[in-house]
Order: structure tokens, then sequence, then C-alpha cells
């Protein structure tokens, strides 16, 4: 999705969807008493350690959707914020990670022969753990 322009991440598409829902004041998103809504946590557009930005999405997409995954593959807003990512996927880094990325054998090999220079052994390289995997060789 762009915004004149520019991308928007998954966190800037939670705020403006915020923004939308305060009736466009900054003020009404600060003092925001709707606790139910899943993008509450997100509504300033900062990461929070806990919450993925793309799954919180699909769970608002999912409650706007009537609980359904036909109706968000059918979704009709597509002027709201977070259609883009209405899947639970960023759809601009499809294919870049992961095992769908065809130099991820590449990837690994080289991590792995770097990280056996610095003494860190790697347990798992799926793609999700390829980041956080390592520990410090005893």
């Amino acid at each position: 999705m762009s915004n004149n322009g520019k991308k928007v991440t998954p966190l800037k598409a939670i705020r403006q969807y915020c923004i939308w829902c305060g009736n466009g004041s900054n003020i009404e998103v600060k003092f925001c008493t709707v606790y139910s809504c899943p993008l509450y946590s997100l509504r300033f557009g900062k990461r929070v350690s806990s919450i993925s930005p793309l799954k919180t999405i699909r769970k608002k997409c999912h409650s706007c959707g009537e609980g359904t995954a036909h109706n968000i593959r059918n979704c009709e807003f597509d002027d709201c914020p977070c259609f883009t990512y209405r899947f639970g996927k960023n759809p601009s880094l499809k294919g870049k990670r992961g095992r769908g990325n065809p130099n991820f054998g590449k990837i690994a090999t080289t991590f792995r022969e770097n990280s056996d220079k610095k003494g860190i052994v790697v347990d798992d390289l799926s793609p999700v753990s390829v980041n956080t995997a390592y520990k410090k060789k005893e």
C-alpha cells in the first residue's frame, strides 16, 4: 500500500486506521477506550515486544469481516489502511524470507560458517529461528 508514493508499514497502517476510527483526531486515539479492539496496544504505531502487527491486523479484519475467511478474502473496503495486510502477511516481503527465497540455502550456509568463526552454535535454521537460534559455545 502506498501513501503519496511511500510504502506504508503494518504499524503505520494500524496508526492510520486508528486515526480514521478516531475521526481524524490524534487526541481521540490517545484517549481511546475501546480496549477490546485488537489494534488497541499498537494504536500509536509503535512496536510492542510481544505483539505481531500483522497478526493483530488479521485479528481486526477477522472481527470486521464477521469472523469468516471468505469475507476477509472478498473485503470491499480497499481504501482501509489495513487492506493490504488483511491476510496477516506482508506482500512486499513475498519470496524474500525463509525457504521461499531461492537464496535461502546460501544464506543458511553463510550464516552457519560465520557463526562457527564467532564461536556460536546454531541449533536450528528454520526461517523463524535464523535470527534467534544461536548461543555461545561453552
